[in-house]
């Protein structure tokens, strides 16, 4: 009888360590698990806050490349905007941080959202009616370990304060009221006789520009052979546009001639 309590208490005692055995084992196993989601988390949350930096390390690229387009030349005014909005277009940047790879492409134009959430670009983020507004196309993708991937791609707006359309427009109108204002008959064709009409045509125009914030000039000569006629440049500038890391001007311009009539004959131009 004794030796048979021993044999059973024994057996019991085996059963019981090997019940409490797998339960270790299964606390571990869940907790290696609980690790390696944690781990995984922590890794997907690092490549997001990446992405973020580089997202707006690229969008500040961007802007600063619209500035020196902006600023580098004066724009023709009838050709300006499509002018502009190739240049922007051609823009895009492409950073690496670990294993997360983004690029970015600009593009011009679109009705975006005023409050955009590219917060790291302001006062440059968002969309504005009437500036220059550019869309960044951002696409990421990257991963970090067998478990964490990470890919995105979303679009932001951002802009810049140049009024191009309004600035072309006035461009535009100044050049046409200019002519017009010497399409009347002059008795000489020589800038003492047309001066006064001019002068007084560059007065009027100087003064509505500024009041809308633009500066506008207009230069002019005249030429008497074969016929009496003036050449002239309409220049218009917007100026203190807030860039990403300096304050320019963009300046747009106009030329034509106007052919100025003898008291018998209409004008031309």
């Amino acid at each position: 009888m004794v030796r048979r309590r021993a044999v059973g208490a024994t057996m019991v005692a085996a059963v019981v360590f090997s019940a409490l055995l797998a339960c270790d084992l299964a606390v571990y196993v869940a907790s290696q698990d609980r690790g390696i989601l944690y781990s995984e988390a922590y890794a997907s949350e690092a490549m997001s806050q990446s992405f973020l930096v580089l997202e707006a390390a690229e969008g500040a690229n961007i802007l600063y490349g619209a500035g020196l387009l902006l600023a580098s030349s004066a724009f023709q005014c009838s050709t300006a905007a499509p002018e502009i909005a190739q240049g922007v277009g051609s823009l895009s940047d492409s950073q690496t941080s670990g294993g997360l790879s983004v690029s970015v492409r600009a593009s011009v134009g679109g009705t975006g959202e005023q409050g955009d959430n590219l917060s790291a670009l302001s006062p440059l983020d968002g969309w504005v009616p009437g500036e220059l507004d550019i869309v960044l196309h951002y696409d990421a993708s990257g991963s970090d370990g067998p478990g964490v991937t990470f890919v995105k791609g979303e679009s932001h707006y951002v802009h810049i304060g140049v009024r191009v359309h309004e600035a072309v427009s006035r461009c535009e109108a100044a050049a046409s009221a200019f002519a017009q204002a010497l399409s009347r008959p002059a008795g000489n064709c020589t800038v003492a006789s047309l001066g006064a009409e001019a002068d007084e045509a560059i007065r009027t125009l100087v003064r509505s520009a500024s009041e809308e914030g633009f500066a506008l000039s207009i230069s002019y000569s005249v030429t008497a052979t074969p016929t009496c006629s003036v050449s002239y440049d309409v220049r218009i500038t917007q100026s203190n546009v807030r860039g990403v890391s300096s304050i320019f001007g963009v300046t747009f311009y106009q030329e034509g001639f106007v052919t100025v009539p003898s008291p018998a004959q209409p004008a031309q131009g």
